[in-house]
């Protein structure tokens, strides 16, 4: 498996998200950007289903929704 996007600027990995479907639950990616994040080494991750954004930082673990 591969991340559906990671955000890179000038050769580092700054973040991965995870994408999922519209009718999908915000958080059903959650796992998922996770694990990319670990396997890469990126402090953050994001998963999104096309609605909402929820935010995971690896190294505090603190997580949740963004506002608009």
């Amino acid at each position: 498996m591969t991340a559906d996007y990671v955000l890179v600027y000038r050769n580092h990995k700054l973040a991965v998200a995870e994408a999922k479907a519209w009718d999908e639950p915000l958080t059903e990616g959650v796992a998922q950007a996770k694990n990319y994040a670990g396997k890469l080494a990126i402090r953050f991750t994001y998963a999104s289903n096309g609605q909402g954004i929820y935010a995971i930082d690896m190294q505090t673990g603190a997580g949740g929704e963004l506002s608009r």
